[in-house]
């Protein structure tokens, strides 16, 4: 008999535990989304004002001066790194994804021996690919507000 309240106590213990948690992540997430959002709403605007930038140099053909343009936007990186951080994992995998290759083509913008055409094709690329992150970032914010919207019902 004693055996089976053990058991039956442990299961009430577990179901008690899991409760707790369930509702601590959930006070947690609750606690934290004002910061999450305002941090999500600044990374969206930061990546969408260098994107607006970009396309604005190549259309007017003005390759080389995507290299200022990238600069300025690739000082903020550790401010910007810090506050994805804060609103999650995705956020701050997708920022990264977007500096690392801002590296690359401002370090190869920077040589002056790249060719007109070679440029073109760098920098549609880094604009369409700025394109489609800020898009998944502007998604993620769309999936975290509905989430709080969801605990709040």
């Amino acid at each position: 008999m004693s055996f089976t309240g053990s058991i039956i106590g442990g299961f009430v213990t577990l179901f008690g535990i899991r409760y707790t948690i369930k509702h601590q992540r959930k006070d947690d997430f609750i606690r934290s989304f004002p910061d999450r959002l305002v941090n999500a709403d600044k990374i969206i605007s930061e990546a969408y004002q260098l994107e607006e930038k970009l396309k604005e140099l190549f259309d007017a053909r003005k390759y080389k001066h995507y290299g200022v343009a990238l600069h300025s936007f690739l000082k903020k990186e550790d401010i910007l790194k810090r506050e994805s951080a804060v609103v999650g994992v995705d956020y701050y995998n997708n920022l990264s994804y977007i500096f690392s290759l801002g590296k690359t083509i401002y370090e190869e913008i920077s040589s002056y021996d790249i060719e007109d055409q070679e440029l073109f094709t760098k920098c549609n690329y880094y604009i369409n690919y700025l394109n489609a992150v800020n898009e998944k970032l502007y998604e993620l914010k769309l999936g975290l507000e509905i989430r709080f919207a969801e605990i709040n019902i």
